[in-house]
């Protein structure tokens, strides 16, 4: 069944915001602590999102407002627009509190780490990106890098960014699992990313069996890093490709940064099957105050309106 992409839109989104919110309380578990607590993601506990959803909003209104990832917008943006009790890491709150004080991006991407970091922040805010440069690839490759470049400096921090914006636009398409996967692959080869492509290598052996989530973060990992936490949400979803449900309930269950993993997979399986996927038990659990889930609904539409403008 094909689905509309307005519904996408939202459902990428949401799920961003649904994959945050039940992972945040497996944030730092193990798999096995998080296996012994019954039907663990089954039921969302708080409804409160994280640093996660935050930054997804920020790259969406980026794109609406400018039509563009313009590094020093996008960095303003950023570093006047984050809640420290989002729960974002010290390293990222060092490069925000620079730009917030006028610092260049160029400077302040490299005051933690000198060769530029690595860590998951620029990948779990490339969901927007992916789906308003879906029906130009070569474009959402250089806006998502761009993205992430603007505070995760190094390489491999760009190519997670890249490897999620690939996935949520090829997910509009609703490939098969196959499909979407060599593609991903053939890209981050043809454009500069080849040195991702160990790190997701694996998913082929794990997609061949069906290991528990400890067997699977042995293999992947779980922590802050694209290169666990980027390979984990991907392989949630092509694991369970026809089901929003169960890819978020595995993706978190894996543990570690959980918020993050199942942010990611939220956000490309909603792009996947549309908003009429995810469960209106959890939806309805999450917040919704000002920036809450009537907000993500707009602002996804929004973003849909914008990406139908300027595709044309």
């Amino acid at each position: 069944m094909v689905v509309k992409r307005v519904d996408q839109f939202v459902g990428a989104m949401l799920g961003v915001m649904t994959g945050d919110a039940l992972g945040r309380a497996g944030k730092d578990h193990t798999p096995e602590e998080l296996l012994e607590r019954e039907s663990f993601g089954h039921d969302m506990i708080g409804g409160f999102y994280t640093e996660d959803t935050e930054m997804t909003m920020i790259v969406a209104e980026t794109l609406i407002e400018s039509g563009e990832i313009e590094p020093h917008d996008l960095s303003q943006r950023l570093g006047s627009g984050v809640n420290p009790m989002r729960g974002h890491n010290p390293g990222e709150l060092e490069v925000y509190y620079r730009l917030q004080q006028g610092m260049d991006w160029r400077d302040a991407n490299r005051v933690v780490f000198e060769e530029g970091s690595y860590g998951v922040g620029g990948s779990c805010r490339a969901v927007p990106i992916g789906l308003y440069y879906q029906h130009d690839l070569n474009t959402l490759v250089e806006a998502a890098a761009m993205a992430a470049r603007v505070t995760h400096a190094h390489p491999i921090g760009e190519a997670g960014a890249v490897t999620v914006a690939l996935a949520v636009g090829l997910a509009v398409q609703q490939p098969t699992p196959r499909d979407m996967y060599d593609t991903i692959q053939d890209w981050l080869a043809a454009t500069g990313y080849a040195d991702f492509l160990p790190y997701l290598a694996p998913l082929h052996d794990l997609l061949e069996s069906w290991p528990s989530p400890p067997q699977v973060v042995e293999v992947l990992g779980h922590r802050l890093t694209v290169q666990e936490c980027v390979p984990a949400a991907l392989y949630s979803v092509l694991r369970h490709p026809d089901s929003f449900e169960k890819a978020v309930i595995f993706a978190v269950n894996l543990g570690g940064d959980a918020d993050t993993i199942g942010a990611i997979t939220g956000g490309i399986i909603g792009a996947y099957h549309g908003v009429k996927a995810i469960p209106k038990r959890w939806l309805n659990r999450l917040e919704n105050e000002d920036r809450g889930r009537d907000a993500m609904t707009e602002l996804a539409k929004r973003l849909h309106a914008a990406w139908q403008e300027g595709k044309q």
